[in-house]
């Protein structure tokens, strides 16, 4: 916005120009030239300083026409009569339209980025991986339950021999419990494969229930964005709610798929975790049994 006062003295001109013009953020900056310059009849020459600038401009009854100079080209602006009220209020209301216009596009701005975050989140969902950690655990529990079985099973066979020297119970029998069984596997890679089970499961189970959350909200930030887009008159630019749609739905079927993993291996692993177990604690008695009658 600009606002020009001049005062004419004979053919000599002098006055200011107020130039108000818009910055980032919703803000205003200011600035004031010095303007001289002389008028021949209705046509008049004037010099801005400091930048030396030279307008021609006319009179029209009570306005001013002035050609600037604007990426090459001429433009004319008109001025018409008014008074630093007046002129203040339109700063002031222009202020305001300004602020409140970059309030909305920083409002689009900002919606957009948090769904954009979101579908990129869900585009790099850990489920696929939780998953394969549960298949690659679960496989290591089986392997680790089928050596407690055969080594638990030639423990009890052994310890449970009508006569059994001590020398055997102390040496051969007590390398294969607590060698082989009990430090080997038991406390070992069964225990760290029961573990790694356990943290793959929950891993799953928190990310399932983060995915819920995760689709309301996209649903919530999509409409946001929408609602900012609406109150800035702007017309829409990115994903429609279809597009929307595809990716909560594709999104759910991960999620469908990384808890029906989890629970169709939940029930077994335990299974396999109490029959681990069991042959542990019958080798354990029967090693134990087998110390106290040894001769």
């Amino acid at each position: 916005m600009l606002y020009l006062q001049l005062i004419q003295v004979g053919q000599d001109i002098q006055g200011s120009m107020l130039f108000v013009s818009a910055k980032k953020r919703g803000e205003i900056e200011s600035a004031q030239l010095g303007v001289r310059g002389i008028i021949d009849a209705d046509m008049m020459t004037l010099t801005l300083s400091p930048s030396g600038s030279i307008l021609q401009g006319r009179k029209k009854g009570r306005s001013i026409s002035i050609d600037f100079p604007s990426d090459g080209q001429i433009v004319t602006l008109l001025f018409t009569p008014t008074d630093a009220k007046f002129y203040s209020e339109l700063v002031a209301a222009w202020k305001n339209e300004h602020r409140i216009s970059y309030q909305r596009q920083e409002a689009i701005r900002s919606s957009r980025a948090a769904m954009e975050n979101t579908i990129q989140k869900i585009k790099e969902t850990g489920l696929p991986s939780a998953t394969e950690s549960l298949n690659k655990s679960f496989d290591n529990l089986e392997k680790y339950v089928v050596d407690i079985q055969k080594i638990g099973t030639s423990v009890i066979t052994r310890a449970e021999r009508a006569a059994i020297s001590c020398d055997e119970v102390y040496g051969q029998l007590k390398d294969m419990f607590y060698d082989s069984l009990h430090h080997g596997i038991y406390y070992g890679p069964f225990s760290d494969s029961v573990r790694e089970y356990g943290r793959a499961s929950q891993e799953i189970s928190v990310r399932v229930k983060n995915s819920q959350e995760i689709i309301e909200q996209l649903s919530m930030e999509y409409q946001a964005w929408r609602n900012s887009l609406e109150k800035a008159g702007s017309t829409p630019d990115g994903p429609s709610i279809s597009d929307i749609e595809v990716v909560i739905s594709n999104y759910k079927k991960k999620i469908e798929a990384a808890n029906s993993a989890r629970e169709t291996s939940i029930k077994t692993a335990r299974n396999l975790h109490a029959e681990g177990d069991e042959i542990y604690q019958r080798a354990r008695s029967s090693y134990e049994r087998a110390t106290r009658t040894c001769r």
